[in-house]
């Protein structure tokens, strides 16, 4: 397989850190030489619904890459994201609620909200229009984006093109590049270049994503330098015809992406790596609002005052949601919870073990986690016998339990 291209399979929750610190090392001469170089790690925080639902990166994945960076002598490391805007206009942080500010505090690692940087580089977009982001991702000495390999109603799919609009400061920069997605999102990759795309295909999202779609224990990690070329492939590694996802479709329009590398790329062996996911399905309603000839005014439309006020209402938000033009449910309600195991007999099981982002020993996780415990509750959510009661306040989780709690138990 080419050089800047990587496929890595999986088998089980067991070796997820040892296969990515393996793929890693192989990447090592495109790493910086100076250890005090500043390294930039660009998750997908695009929910609060953790990675186990198809639909966030991967805490094991983050926490596996600080550990390489680290044992190689790298002390400047941060993470940003800055979420979507229906969290943000709710004033929510999905860092903290992903407990990914735990994770890097964990670490000794800085982590910041991409949304409120001060500081910004301007990028164009299709009709003149401008957007700020975040000028962490061009004064960084080494980026690596970490997107999820997940479906996309809007664009097809989303991998690591789509994984730069966290990029975009606040809500409103966020709303200017659904003014034409597609070519919005090559735009950005044109200006913001990360050095590594590290793809978190472990658990997957199929079907009408990147919220609503269905979890798929794909077990792959992806890791390549070039965004177009891995988007590209990701979309073979599911069954969908490149030219179907709009950010690669618009990198082929604007010679980005060339006939012969398209060629090229199509004849790179993966069929034994292939699976075929569900295709987003939308209603003729939803496929009328993401219009490109539409959503630019429709966006002006939603967010003028008053018809924001109504919009915003809880009444307004149900029923966005349910004929599937919002997808999210947005609970406002945060999350206050404890765990400790039942008194069952685990025989060889050690998923918890084998789940949880820091490695926690089995005894300890069922016993509360104890003070290394970051509170992820992958444990409580891949137990085979559900053996873990949860105490104090559910919040925002109990959509996730209700939505993803059978699903995640059965495939992991």
């Amino acid at each position: 397989m080419q050089s800047n291209f990587s496929i890595t399979n999986v088998e089980t929750a067991a070796v997820v850190k040892g296969r990515l610190l393996e793929a890693l090392e192989s990447w090592n001469a495109i790493f910086p030489e100076k250890r005090a170089a500043r390294i930039l790690l660009k998750p997908n925080f695009n929910s609060n619904f953790n990675a186990l639902t198809g639909n966030t990166t991967d805490l094991r994945l983050l926490a596996g890459v600080i550990e390489f960076l680290q044992a190689k002598g790298y002390s400047d490391i941060t993470i940003g994201e800055g979420t979507n805007s229906g969290f943000v206009r709710e004033g929510i942080s999905v860092i903290h609620r992903l407990r990914a500010d735990r994770l890097a505090a964990a670490y000794g690692v800085k982590i910041v909200d991409l949304n409120t940087w001060p500081e910004t580089v301007k990028v164009a977009l299709e009709g003149g229009a401008v957007v700020e982001v975040a000028d962490l991702l061009v004064t960084s000495d080494f980026i690596i984006n970490m997107p999820k390999l997940k479906t996309h109603y809007e664009v097809g799919m989303s991998v690591c093109m789509k994984n730069l609009m966290g990029t975009c400061r606040g809500r409103e920069n966020k709303k200017k590049i659904h003014g034409n997605l597609g070519y919005n999102i090559v735009h950005l990759n044109q200006v913001i270049k990360p050095n590594l795309h590290i793809v978190d295909g472990l658990f997957a999202m199929e079907g009408n994503g990147p919220s609503r779609g269905t979890p798929v224990n794909f077990g792959k990690i992806i890791i390549g330098t070039n965004p177009y070329q891995v988007d590209y492939l990701c979309a073979r590694l599911v069954g969908f015809p490149p030219g179907e996802v709009k950010p690669v479709a618009a990198a082929i329009k604007l010679g980005h992406i060339t006939p012969e590398e398209a060629r090229s790329w199509d004849a790179i062996p993966i069929a034994a790596y292939q699976c075929t996911f569900k295709k987003p399905k939308v209603s003729p309603l939803v496929a009328f609002v993401i219009n490109p000839r539409f959503q630019k005014h429709l966006i002006k439309i939603r967010y003028a005052p008053v018809i924001s006020q109504i919009c915003s209402s809880d009444l307004v938000k149900s029923m966005f949601y349910k004929l599937g033009i919002s997808q999210e449910w947005i609970q406002n309600d945060e999350a206050s919870l404890s765990f400790r195991a039942k008194d069952v007999d685990c025989g060889t099981c050690a998923k918890c073990e084998e789940y949880c982002p820091l490695g926690i020993e089995r005894a300890a996780i069922l016993d509360g986690g104890g003070d290394r415990c970051i509170g992820s509750l992958y444990c409580c959510s891949v137990c085979p016998k559900d053996a873990f009661v949860l105490s104090g306040h559910s919040g925002f989780y109990s959509q996730q339990i209700n939505l993803y709690g059978e699903i995640i138990r059965r495939i992991a």
